[in-house]
Formats: structure tokens, sequence, C-alpha cells
């Protein structure tokens, strides 16, 4: 399968995105691939973001402490953020930023 490094909008071009792909298989554990993937979509769409791949383009060190101060404004407990945040950070890790 060839994947790509697009914007686009329909479930397959989503799941087809190179970034995208890159972090969901390196999760072994099927519950793990679910909340990750919830945590990365919550991240694009906190910052107004439809592909993962332009989530590249962003200045990730403000993005991510706005995400959790925004959390935290949520009254989510500390290990809620830390584990959507965990999510975050494998995705940059993997994807090379």
């Amino acid at each position: 399968m060839q994947l790509k490094h697009v914007s686009c909008t329909t479930k397959e071009e989503f799941k087809e995105d190179r970034t995208y792909y890159n972090i969901i298989n390196a999760i072994r554990a099927e519950e793990t691939k679910t909340k990750y993937d919830y945590c990365l979509k919550d991240f694009m769409k906190f910052n107004g973001i439809d592909m993962p791949n332009l989530l590249l383009n962003i200045k990730v060190e403000s993005k991510i402490v706005d995400y959790i101060l925004h959390l935290r404004n949520l009254n989510l407990s500390s290990n809620t953020i830390r584990t959507r945040v965990a999510g975050i950070y494998l995705f940059y890790a993997i994807n090379g930023s």
C-alpha cells in the first residue's frame, strides 16, 4: 500500500496518511491504539487540523502547552492529561519532529 502526505478528509484517506499509519502500526495493544487514536484526533481538533500530517507544520511545544492548559481547564485528572499527551508525544517521536 502506498501512503501519502496530503490534506484530505475522508476516513479512507485519513487512515492512509503516512504519519497516522506510522503511529497506529507502532502500537501493539488494541486498547492503547484506541486511546492514542482518540488523543491524536482530539489534539487535531483543538488545533483546527483535519489530517495528521498537518501536525508536522505547527509549533509543537507551544501547541502542546496550550492543549495541556485546555485539558486542565476541563478539570481532567493529571493521569488523563498524561495519557492524552503521551499519544501526542509518540506521534511526534515516530514522525521525526
